[in-house]
C-alpha cells in the first residue's frame, strides 16, 4: 500500500518488519553546505541534506528526537525555517516537523529577527533543537540587533545553544515526539534549511546567503524484547 504524499506525524506506527533493537541512541551524520537566498523561483532558497541511519530500531515514545545544526551561518535569522522530515523508500513524505519557523516572526515584526545566527568567524556555531530544552529562540533573538550573533553552543556558557521547537514563530511545538514508531533504517531522514525571505523588503532582504558545516540527528530507539517477551509467554 502507498502512503499519501504526507501523513500527519500523530499517525506514525510500528513497522511490522522492523528488528527488535534494545533502548538506546542511534545518531546520524549530514553534510552541510550553502543555505542560497530566497528569490522568486520555486525552492530558490531551499538547503536539504539526507541521512540515512543503517541501524534497525522503532523512535521511541516520547521525547526520542534532537537534531544539532553545527556551523550555522546566516545574517538574518528571522529569514530561516528549518524541518526535519521522514521519506519512505518509495519518496513518500510520512512526517514532517519544524525546528524552527522565523524566529520571532509576528504581525508586528514580518521580517521576524534581525539576529545573526553563527558568530564573528567563518565556523558559525553550533544550535541544538529539543522540544523539551528550555532555551527561547524567538525570545533571544528578538532582544538582539542586525550586527548581534544569536548564542550557540560556543557562544553561551549558560544555555550553550539549546533551544526548543517552534512553528510560526514563537509557538512551541512537540517535534521531538512527532516521530515515535517510524523504522529508524527504513526512511530517509532530511534536513531542509528554507531562506523564507519576503520579497517586499526589497533586494537586501534577498541578498543573504547563509552556510552550515554539518549536522546531527539523535533519535532515542524503544526497548521492544520486553513486548515481544509478554507477548509470546503462555497464558496461564
Amino acid at each position: 500500500m502507498k502512503f499519501p504524499a504526507v501523513l500527519a506525524c500523530s499517525l506514525a506506527v510500528l513497522a511490522a518488519t522492523a528488528p527488535i533493537t534494545t533502548a538506546g541512541t542511534v545518531v546520524g551524520i549530514g553534510n552541510g553546505g550553502n543555505i542560497p537566498a530566497n528569490a522568486p523561483i520555486a525552492s530558490a532558497g531551499d538547503f536539504t541534506s539526507d541521512i540515512v541511519i543503517p541501524a534497525g530500531g522503532i523512535v521511541a515514545p516520547g521525547n526520542a528526537v534532537t537534531v544539532i545544526l553545527k556551523g550555522l551561518n546566516h545574517g538574518w535569522s528571522g529569514d530561516l525555517i528549518a524541518t526535519l522530515s521522514y521519506i519512505d523508500s518509495e519518496g513518500n513524505t510520512i512526517c514532517s516537523a519544524n525546528l524552527f519557523s522565523r524566529p520571532a516572526r509576528t504581525s508586528d515584526r514580518p521580517s521576524g529577527a534581525w539576529a545573526q545566527f553563527g558568530a564573528a568567524g567563518p565556523t558559525g556555531d553550533n544550535y541544538w533543537f529539543n522540544s523539551d530544552f528550555t532555551g527561547d529562540l524567538s525570545a533571544v533573538a528578538s532582544t538582539l540587533g542586525f550586527a548581534d550573533f544569536i548564542p550557540g553552543e560556543q557562544g553561551d556558557p549558560n544555555n550553550y545553544g539549546r533551544f526548543f521547537t517552534t512553528d510560526a514563530g514563537t509557538v512551541k511545538n512537540s517535534f521531538s515526539y512527532s516521530f515515535t514508531g517510524l523504522d529508524v533504517s527504513a526512511g530517509t531522514w532530511r534536513l531542509t534549511i528554507t531562506d523564507a525571505s519576503d520579497h517586499g523588503f526589497g533586494a537586501g532582504a534577498l541578498g543573504d546567503i547563509g552556510s552550515l558545516i554539518g549536522w546531527e540527528l539523535d533519535i532515542q530507539i524503544a526497548d521492544l524484547s520486553a513486548i515481544t517477551s509478554r507477548a509470546r509467554s503462555p497464558k496461564h
